[in-house]
């Protein structure tokens, strides 16, 4: 294939996905017009996590503290959130999922049909494991 043709299709795979994973976001985004697409992944990583610290959703989603305060805030004025104080250290906080952010994540989903779930996480298993090779290889290389 070349050096340059393959680094030209890597590329465009890598730019492809990101489109698609995009357009995933506005399908989803088509339901829930009151929440922008990072509000709606952070729904769903609240609901994947049961619960996240401001600092592990800033690290998550590559912003400061203060934009993940801010995209909190968002989703707790809408009752989709909570902030829930460690039962262990009262010092720890964490954003939670309440009954209705649960429900609003239930909804999200309940419009595609198991099959194509089913075809939609087999893919995505797919491309995670691949770059996941990927990833520990680099890894071992440096």
């Amino acid at each position: 294939m070349g050096k340059d043709n393959l680094e030209n299709s890597v590329m465009a795979g890598i730019l492809g996905v990101q489109s698609q994973n995009r357009r995933f976001g506005e399908i989803i985004g088509e339901q829930n017009k009151d929440l922008t697409q990072i509000l709606l992944f952070l729904l769903l990583q609240l609901k994947l996590s049961e619960g996240m610290k401001i600092t592990e959703i800033s690290d998550f989603f590559g912003m400061t503290a203060g934009g993940a305060t801010a995209m909190s805030d968002k989703l707790e004025e809408q009752g989709l959130v909570t902030r829930e104080r460690s039962k262990e250290d009262r010092r720890i906080v964490k954003v939670v999922l309440t009954d209705k952010g649960h429900e609003r994540v239930r909804n999200i989903f309940s419009r595609f049909e198991e099959k194509d779930l089913s075809i939609l996480d087999e893919a995505l298993k797919k491309s995670s494991e691949a770059m996941g090779k990927f990833i520990n290889h680099m890894n071992q290389k440096m």
